[in-house]
């Protein structure tokens, strides 16, 4: 089963994560189902929940009722863990991921069928040029990463990615008991790069996108195949509620259904 996952909670990633499902049904007329996972109560109220399911085939999933050891439903660490927790938890076996403020431009069923997602189970994308994991530093963390790995390999952004559990189950594992750790978290930023070594540590190729990201005005564009597929709104790039444009607007074809859901959402909140 096909379907895109979404972790989304606290005031902004809910306006984007909100701004992104209704384009996805609305103007890009996508129907995958949609799963998106919060820490609980106090990152994503009853409210909002509810305005999220008024899509059709949308569910929230509360990671704290699924992990009552309580080691995920925290704010600590950004909610990092959530993803890789998320990706197994989902009901999907074929999975795009979703950061909330990261936004197709084209309707992303289409993705399932390429080549290269199909051949190896997986499509994920690079991070800005010169963002590397170096030999230097898979041979200082060798002990703590388990494994020993003597290349060079890009960072990647995981803000957008397709991953099939069937095939990359045991690389998403490996990852998910990284981000579990949080000594990792001393070693790198954020969740990204453990992709890149649960794949690593499982022994599975991981398939990067070809091309690295444009950087316009704080946002990363994705492309494959040369046609711009995504556009991730990073750092301060982010939507707002005061529908202040901070973000490369030629890139959004449907700029003005984004501005008038924005301030529709502002009317019902």
């Amino acid at each position: 089963m096909r379907g895109i996952v979404i972790v989304a909670g606290g005031d902004r990633y809910f306006l984007n994560a909100y701004i992104n499902i209704k384009s996805l049904r609305e103007h890009l007329k996508c129907n995958l189902p949609i799963e998106v996972f919060y820490l609980g109560d106090f990152d994503l109220s009853k409210k909002r929940r509810d305005i999220l399911e008024t899509f059709k085939d949308v569910k929230c999933i509360n990671i704290g009722e699924l992990n009552p050891e309580n080691t995920i439903c925290t704010k600590e660490n950004g909610g990092w863990q959530a993803k890789t927790y998320s990706l197994l938890k989902s009901a999907f076996t074929e999975i795009l991921f979703l950061d909330a403020d990261s936004f197709p431009r084209f309707n992303p069923e289409s993705l399932f069928e390429l080549e290269s997602y199909q051949k190896y189970g997986n499509l994920f994308f690079k991070d800005k040029e010169g963002f590397e994991l170096t030999t230097d530093f898979f041979q200082k963390n060798k002990e703590f990463l388990g494994f020993d790995f003597n290349f060079t390999i890009d960072c990647l952004d995981s803000g957008q990615f397709l991953i099939n559990k069937d095939k990359c189950l045991q690389s998403l594992i490996y990852a998910n008991e990284f981000n579990l750790n949080p000594a990792t978290y001393e070693i790198m930023y954020g969740d990204k790069d453990t992709f890149i070594l649960g794949f690593i540590k499982a022994k599975q190729f991981i398939n990067l996108n070809d091309t690295y990201p444009e950087l316009v005005r704080n946002t990363y564009v994705h492309s494959i195949n040369n046609e711009r597929w995504f556009c991730h709104l990073i750092l301060e790039s982010k939507l707002k509620y005061n529908g202040e444009i901070t973000y490369p607007v030629k890139y959004f074809a449907y700029q003005q259904h984004v501005r008038n859901a924005i301030s529709k959402l502002v009317e019902i909140l």
